[in-house]
């Protein structure tokens, strides 16, 4: 849907030439589908964790990607330097989820897109909420997503419209799946 979206407002000749930003890789999935469907001219891609970007490497050696180390509370990349910047699925993992999502705003040009979709889990629409469970009965508590409140569209949509941004489209995929796309 994010493909699709950029390849049509872009124009399906500029769609080739946009640079993208994935903030909170992993092991490069979204990042791997990102270059398959969009052929962009440059993919900065970043995670916290030294072994997901190690993964991330060895699985997609694309010379337009590039993998880094890094925080999504503080992209270390300049004001308006890409077209798109993307979150998928992990939103509600990034501590202060205002902060992770400003920083792609920061990060985005001015009439860019800034695109998110996280899964709705609250109350149970995790896809680990029945290991949770197990966890919880078993007296050993496990831990959630320290920002799992942004993953109801209601709180989702009210962070990016704090952030100015108006627009906003949500698409339900799935099993309670948000996902919203920002312009």
């Amino acid at each position: 849907m994010i493909f699709k979206r950029a390849r049509k407002n872009r124009g399906s000749r500029q769609a080739r030439s946009l640079t993208w930003v994935d903030v909170g890789c992993g092991k490069g999935a979204f990042t791997e589908l990102l270059v398959a469907k969009s052929a962009p001219s440059s993919v900065c891609a970043i995670d916290p964790s030294d072994g997901q970007i190690a993964t991330a490497r060895r699985k997609l050696s694309a010379k337009q990607v590039e993998f880094s180390i890094g925080d999504a509370m503080a992209l270390p990349y300049d004001v308006n330097r890409f077209d798109v910047a993307v979150m998928a699925l992990v939103l509600f993992f990034v501590p202060d989820a205002h902060k992770g999502a400003s920083e792609m705003v920061r990060v985005t040009k001015p009439g860019g897109m800034v695109a998110s979709y996280t899964w709705d889990i609250l109350p149970s629409g995790s896809p680990t909420q029945p290991l949770w469970e197990e966890m919880d009965a078993l007296g050993k508590p496990a831990q959630r997503p320290p920002s799992a409140d942004v993953s109801r569209y209601e709180a989702l949509r009210a962070l990016w419209a704090k952030l100015g941004i108006r627009r906003c489209r949500n698409s339900r995929t799935g099993r309670r799946a948000n996902v919203c796309e920002f312009r």
